[in-house]
C-alpha cells in the first residue's frame, strides 16, 4: 500500500540569534485511506513539517539537518525542485492555513482551480476549466459555474475554505496535508468542512494529515494522533487512547485547557509559562519549566521517544 513516511526529520531556520531548531527528530507514517492528526500549540513545528514534505520551505533561511521523507520509498528530500513539481498537487496536495492569503486575490476562482488541472493532467484550458467547475461542485459549493467566475473577496470564509479543498483535490492526490483547515470558522461550518473531508477521503482513498491545535477537532476525524511540543513529538498513539488516558503531561494540559473537556461552568486551566528558546541547545526535557509533574532528572537529561512517549514518566502513572 502507498505510504508517506517521515523519518527522524530535523530542520531549522537561520535567524539573527543563531540556528532555531524548529523540528527535531520527528517521525510518523501515513498510509492511503488513513488519517493522522498532528496537534500542538502555535510554533510547535507542525506547519514546518508539512511544508518540508512538499519542499516548500525557503532555503535559506530554512535548512534540513537530517532525516528522510519517503513517498513509496523515494526520498523527497533528495529530489530537485523540477522532480518535486509533478508530485505537488499530483500525488500530495496541501490545504493551507488561511485561504484569504493563500488564494490569489486578482484571479478568478475557476482559474486558480483549473491551473493545477491544466499543469498536472496536461489537458487544454477549456477542459481544465470544466473540471475545475466540477471540483467546486464536488466540495459542495452552490452554483459552481457562477462561483468559478468570482474573486476570493466575494466569498465567505467557509466558501473560500471549500475552494482551497477543491484546488487541493482537483488532481485526486494520494495524500492531503490540511493545515488548520477549520481555523476562524464557526462551529457549524467547521463541522461541515470536517464532514466534507471525511466523505472525500473515503471516496478517493486519500491519506490525510490533519494539523491542528485542537484535540477536539482531531478526535472527530483521525484514527491516530501525534502531539508536538517545541519541535518534538512527545506522545503518539491512537486517538481514543490519547484522549481517554493521556500519558504526557503536555497532552494532559492541552486537554484541561480545551473547553469541550471541562464541565459546564468550570474554569479552563491555562498552560502557564512559555516554550523554551530553541536557538539554545536543549539539555533537558523541553516541557520541564511548565510541567507540574517533573521528577528528578527532568532538568538534567533529554528524554528519548520510547513506546509512543517522550517523557521520564514512562510507566504512565498519571492518568491526567
Amino acid at each position: 500500500m502507498s505510504a508517506l513516511k517521515v523519518q527522524n526529520l530535523k530542520l531549522g531556520f537561520r535567524v539573527k540569534r543563531g540556528f532555531l531548531q524548529a523540528v527535531d527528530d520527528v517521525s510518523f507514517e501515513l498510509e492511503r485511506g488513513g488519517a493522522l492528526g498532528l496537534v500542538g500549540e502555535s510554533g510547535s513545528g507542525k506547519s514546518a513539517t508539512a511544508l518540508a514534505i512538499l519542499g516548500l520551505l525557503p532555503m535559506p533561511p530554512a535548512e534540513i539537518v537530517d532525516g528522510r521523507i519517503l513517498l513509496d520509498e523515494r526520498d523527497l528530500l533528495k529530489m530537485s525542485q523540477s522532480e518535486l513539481r509533478p508530485l505537488r498537487g499530483g500525488r500530495i496536495s496541501m490545504v493551507f492555513q488561511e485561504p484569504m492569503t493563500a488564494l490569489n486575490p486578482v484571479l478568478r476562482i475557476g482559474e486558480q482551480v483549473a491551473e493545477a488541472i491544466y499543469y498536472h493532467q496536461q489537458v487544454g484550458w477549456k477542459e481544465a476549466r470544466k473540471k475545475a467547475v466540477q471540483s467546486l461542485a464536488d466540495v459542495g459549493l452552490p452554483d459552481p459555474d457562477e462561483r468559478a467566475r468570482q474573486y476570493p473577496h466575494e466569498m465567505s470564509g467557509g466558501m473560500r475554505q471549500r475552494v482551497m479543498i477543491a484546488q487541493a483535490l482537483a488532481c485526486r492526490p494520494d495524500f492531503l496535508l490540511c493545515d488548520e483547515p477549520t481555523t476562524a470558522l464557526d462551529v457549524t461550518i467547521q463541522a461541515g468542512i470536517l464532514q466534507l473531508l471525511a466523505e472525500l477521503q473515503e471516496r478517493l482513498n486519500m491519506g490525510i494529515l490533519l494539523i491542528s491545535h485542537d484535540l477536539g477537532v482531531v478526535a472527530q476525524f483521525c484514527e491516530q494522533v501525534a502531539v508536538m511540543y517545541a519541535g518534538q513529538i512527545v506522545e503518539q498513539s491512537d486517538v481514543r487512547s490519547v484522549l481517554q488516558k493521556p500519558r504526557h503531561p503536555y497532552t494532559q494540559a492541552l486537554l484541561h485547557a480545551h473547553p469541550g473537556a471541562q464541565e459546564r461552568g468550570a474554569k479552563l486551566v491555562p498552560i502557564e509559562g512559555t516554550v523554551p528558546d530553541l536557538t539554545e541547545p536543549q539539555q533537558q526535557c523541553r516541557f520541564v519549566s511548565r510541567c507540574s509533574q517533573k521528577i528528578d532528572g527532568c532538568s538534567e537529561r533529554v528524554p528519548e521517544f520510547h513506546d509512543g512517549l517522550r517523557c521520564f514518566l514512562q510507566d504512565g502513572a498519571s492518568d491526567g
